[in-house]
């Protein structure tokens, strides 16, 4: 590939003669003895002149040869020394002292208490290009039928590229030390792709390529080893490390979760190192499940949350009342992937979880005909406890959910619908339902034919009609299920009225 001719003279220990090895790998080579070789081997390539247009490089550079062995060859055990020539370009006098190319540093290969922390750091900079200290080292050693050391860094910062799909990561793959490939995405699943690090394995080929090793059964080996190390590593900051954890968990914990979705052999190891903002306490900080479950009152059997486009619209959320006043804990789920996680896992720990604005949630709820006098519009709208008495509840408030009659979150297909609007994802047709509470004026039922008007009603006769007071309720909480509102402030009156009443429907229920 480099060279024209390649030349090998050896002689063994011991033995008078040796021989030399000659060809230009065209399928032929030469063989012949020779009387004064000197004991060892030596290998002479034969040099092609360089070529840039055929990106061949001058390989006779002193810089090129120590930009190689530093990349390929820098923690091979024996050191590797180059022979220049001296003089101030290396253009000619005498031969100059040879100079080790190599560091043979390989620190993987090394006890932990043998490498310093600087070691480490220095080592981390080096391979994941970060001017920062990693926020966890992790030393790992496998032994037995298939052998390898692995040393990785959690980074203290998320990558810009975290969150783009075609950017590159993996770990960087060696074999007996020496470098085979960048980027081995392989090694690690997806949702761990921000773990930078070393593996270096001692039974794979030299030459094995990316397509082998998708295939290659140490490899998936590797990879589970690899992820369960990972995740243990994490566990270990929450009681450890709080504010370890809350750095890793600020800057990865989105990414995480995609995992909770693809990775259902380490579901529960993820689950046990996930947090999430909760309504408990001042509602500034976050909880695992574990924290949740230990917390939940007697009688409450399940885990609620509620999804949303922020904590600050979600707090404010005219479903959130109800819960709020009983005492019950809320689990806030802002990432856009929350949307997804939540219907691939049913439970923790033997507790359900449930969303609040799911509609078998039953709080004291008494169902109404709200559905049959809104006619199509209305289909799916029902009354419920999770609003108080001066709310009525559309398909989207404030980010919140309403699902409609068969439990479809409205908020999950309008979020998803504008959160990828070129993905070509489909999203099932199910329209934007609602709630309404049984006691607000706008959802109170008019007189039905031949009970007279209701008095007091304004417009009960006029050109409202009797009934069209609660379909303007129904539209105004339709209004927000498919795009995105300003939040609850949008439907309260401008004149300080009930927080969640729609001016309109307010004003057709005026007496």
């Amino acid at each position: 590939m480099v060279a024209d001719e390649v030349t090998l003279l050896t002689r063994r220990a011991g033995e008078p003669k040796g021989t030399r090895w000659t060809s230009r790998g065209e399928g032929t080579y030469t063989l012949e003895a020779v009387d004064d070789a000197p004991q060892g081997t030596s290998v002479v390539l034969h040099l092609k002149p360089a070529d840039p247009e055929n990106q061949l490089h001058d390989y006779a550079s002193v810089w090129t040869v120590k930009e190689i062995v530093k990349r390929y060859s820098d923690f091979i055990t024996w050191p590797i020394r180059l022979v220049g020539e001296s003089g101030a370009n290396g253009d000619g006098g005498e031969a100059a002292e040879p100079e080790t190319l190599n560091s043979m540093k390989a620190l993987w290969a090394r006890s932990r208490d043998e490498v310093s922390e600087e070691e480490y750091h220095e080592l981390y900079k080096h391979i994941g290009h970060d001017w920062r200290e990693p926020l966890e080292t992790i030393q790992l050693q496998a032994e037995g039928t298939f052998e390898y050391q692995a040393l990785l860094f959690v980074p203290s910062h998320a990558p810009h590229d975290l969150f783009q799909r075609d950017s590159a990561h993996g770990l960087q793959l060696y074999v007996k030390r020496v470098f085979i490939m960048d980027g081995c995405e392989a090694l690690l699943p997806s949702y761990l792709r921000f773990v930078k690090g070393v593996v270096d394995a001692q039974d794979l080929s030299l030459n094995v390529s990316r397509e082998i090793l998708q295939q290659d059964r140490h490899i998936r080996m590797m990879q589970r080893r690899l992820t369960k190390k990972v995740l243990s590593s994490v566990k270990g900051m929450l009681p450890e490390d709080t504010g370890r954890y809350a750095t890793f968990w600020r800057e990865f914990g989105a990414v995480l979760k995609e995992g909770l979705v693809t990775d259902p052999d380490n579901r529960d190891a993820l689950l046990a190192v996930t947090s999430f903002a909760t309504t408990h306490g001042d509602g500034d900080g976050t909880a695992t499940l574990k924290q949740y479950v230990e917390r939940m009152p007697e009688g409450q059997d399940a885990v609620w949350y509620v999804t949303g486009e922020s904590r600050e619209s979600i707090g404010d959320s005219p479903h959130m009342e109800a819960f709020r006043e009983r005492g019950i804990e809320v689990l806030l789920l802002t990432d856009p992937v929350d949307e997804v996680w939540v219907d691939a896992v049913s439970e923790y720990d033997g507790k359900p979880l449930r969303s609040i604005a799911k509609g078998e949630v039953d709080l004291g709820a008494r169902e109404d005909d709200l559905g049959d006098e809104a006619g199509e519009a209305g289909r799916g709208v029902r009354g419920s406890a999770r609003l108080d008495a001066g709310t009525a509840g559309g398909g989207r408030q404030g980010g919140a959910s309403v699902d409609a009659a068969d439990g479809v979150p409205g908020l999950s297909r309008g979020r998803r619908e504008r959160s990828h609007p070129g993905a070509g994802e489909h999203v099932p047709g199910h329209g934007p339902g609602g709630a309404g509470h049984p006691a607000h004026p706008g959802t109170q039922r008019g007189p039905r034919a031949g009970e007279g008007p209701q008095r007091g009603v304004r417009g009960a006769r006029g050109p409202l009609g009797p009934h069209r007071h609660r379909r303007t309720a129904v539209r105004a909480g339709r209004a927000g299920g498919g795009r995105p509102s300003e939040g609850p402030g949008a439907f309260r009156a401008a004149d300080g009225g009930p927080a969640g009443a729609h001016p309109v429907t307010r004003r057709c229920a005026r007496p």
